[in-house]
């Protein structure tokens, strides 16, 4: 059964502030008069680091949708994670589009011998936007491919690329027509798997490495030759959210009383911990409580290890049905800092 707490609030003068942090834009509100003189922050719900799972993008200018597609925004360290990309002719008609290798980024591929594709993924470390996101450089590449020597097919000069209607069926031209030839029809659509990224090894791939992501945000970048990028963004978390429960015992009419409980799923312990659940309401406004877990240089919480805090949510009301924000943040015990949002649902107990 849905759980709902109601809260009366007075609205008086909002000012609004725009601040940037890691995660994005938050529009900070400030409400005179407010909350009943609850002192907590106030944040408009718009979100920019909400992950979606699909994104796509049609250029006006070939009339080609370049879409992508995560299994998941959200892996722990060492699970796989699989990301899709296609090309697509937007119209009805068949569309001859000429190539252009006009590519917006460096460094994307399909895998190992895809050269003759006009598409191609990348994956990077850290949080881009369209706005940055061409100012990459390798060093933030994850890299898919096992190094070594393969023998790929022959790579052919294409002069264009025919799409079939409303489709990513494609002719590559000087592939599939010429005397003799049957012609053929290609799914321009490929898919990367991986669970870390490839370092060192020989020309034949011998003594290569592959390493578990790094805790953190990663930006996926999917693009063609005639410069179109779309984004997508995942996280690889290193604190666990075993659940999030309420309203628990002993009931408040202040407010609902929360449990939250983490786990520790990197290979480090970590030395401080905390939580700032994000409850949206439906007038597009969202408070913001904190959660301190017991969690210290003297007291570390060890890989494999939970820990929970309870916090009573004054003036705070939720849906069990509905998702909410979570924002983890904390520091490694080698001083590495870590912050990301996960989506939760509060659960009631039992």
């Amino acid at each position: 059964m849905s759980s709902r707490w109601n809260k009366n609030m007075v609205y008086g003068f909002i000012t609004i502030i725009i601040i940037t942090s890691i995660f994005g834009v938050y529009l900070f509100v400030a409400l005179g008069n407010s909350l009943s003189n609850y002192d907590q922050p106030f944040y408009l719900a718009i979100d920019s680091t909400t992950f979606n799972p699909t994104a796509a993008q049609v250029s006006t200018s070939t009339g080609l949708e370049t879409s992508l597609t995560l299994n998941a925004t959200s892996i722990l360290p060492g699970q796989w994670i699989s990301l899709t990309i296609s090309e697509s002719n937007s119209m009805k008609t068949t569309n001859n589009v000429s190539a252009s290798n006009s590519w917006p980024i460096q460094y994307l591929s399909l895998g190992a011998c895809s050269e003759n594709y006009p598409v191609g993924i990348g994956i990077f470390e850290g949080y881009y936007t369209l706005a940055n996101v061409t100012s990459i450089s390798e060093a933030q590449m994850v890299h898919f491919i096992h190094p070594g020597t393969y023998s790929c097919p022959e790579i052919f000069h294409i002069d264009s690329y025919v799409f079939q209607p409303s489709g990513n069926l494609v002719n590559y031209s000087n592939l599939c027509t010429g005397p003799g030839s049957p012609g053929c029809l290609i799914p321009m659509t490929g898919t990367i798997q991986l669970n870390g990224s490839w370092s060192g090894g020989d020309q034949f791939g011998k003594g290569a490495i592959d390493n578990i992501l790094n805790p953190g945000i990663y930006t996926v970048v999917g693009a063609d030759e005639w410069g179109q990028i779309v984004l997508l963004h995942f996280a690889v978390t290193n604190v666990k959210v075993v659940s999030v429960t309420g309203p628990i015992s002993p009931y408040n009419p202040a407010g609902p009383v929360i449990g939250i409980t983490l786990m520790n799923v990197a290979e480090m312990p970590i030395i401080s911990l905390n939580t700032s659940l994000r409850l949206e309401s439906q007038l597009s406004l969202a408070i913001s409580y904190s959660f301190i877990f017991s969690v210290s240089a003297s007291n570390p919480l060890l890989p494999g290890q939970s820990v929970k805090d309870i916090q009573t949510l004054i003036g705070g009301g939720f849906d069990s049905s509905q998702s909410y924000h979570l924002i983890i943040a904390g520091t490694f015990e080698n001083g590495m800092e870590f912050s990301y949002i996960q989506p939760v649902q509060i659960i009631p107990p039992g």
